[in-house]
């Protein structure tokens, strides 16, 4: 349901000439909490890879936009969350958000670019450790970046 919101809404602003920002915020008391894992683990491989290639395909728009995106993270950015998260040009994360990729605790890896995009923004040893931890961070522990992923 998210993903073809995110997905139509990518597409107006691709169509427009007006915009020159944008911002991506939950309406909601989560940025977004990522797939439902329950019911990604009752499916079969072409699923799991369908539903991993929708998610990086609205990740991988959002990053090449013109114009710029902030994600203005409100509450959990979990799993694909984080994902749509790190593909916007820059993050504003509320002090009690939390980050995190908790579908590695789940035998998962993120698949939407996330590796690559938070090797770049908070380098190789914090990337891994929170890519293999599944350990979330919240507000507090991070700082604005203007990094383009």
């Amino acid at each position: 349901m998210t993903l073809s919101w995110l997905s139509t809404a990518l597409d107006a602003l691709v169509a427009s000439n007006e915009v020159r920002a944008a911002t991506l915020e939950a309406a909601g008391p989560a940025f977004c909490a990522g797939a439902d894992l329950k019911e990604r683990a009752e499916m079969d491989p072409d699923g799991m890879s369908a539903h991993s290639q929708l998610i990086s395909t609205c990740a991988d728009r959002l990053a090449s936009l013109a114009c710029p995106i902030v994600a203005c993270i409100n509450g959990p950015a979990l799993g694909g969350g984080s994902e749509l998260a790190l593909a916007c040009d820059l993050r504003i994360v509320a002090t009690d958000a939390t980050l995190g990729f908790p579908e590695v605790a789940f035998g998962f890896f993120p698949g939407a670019g996330d590796p690559v995009r938070l090797t770049r923004l908070v380098g190789v040893s914090t990337a891994t450790y929170l890519l293999i931890s599944a350990r979330r961070i919240t507000g507090n522990e991070g700082g604005p970046t203007t990094h383009r992923t």
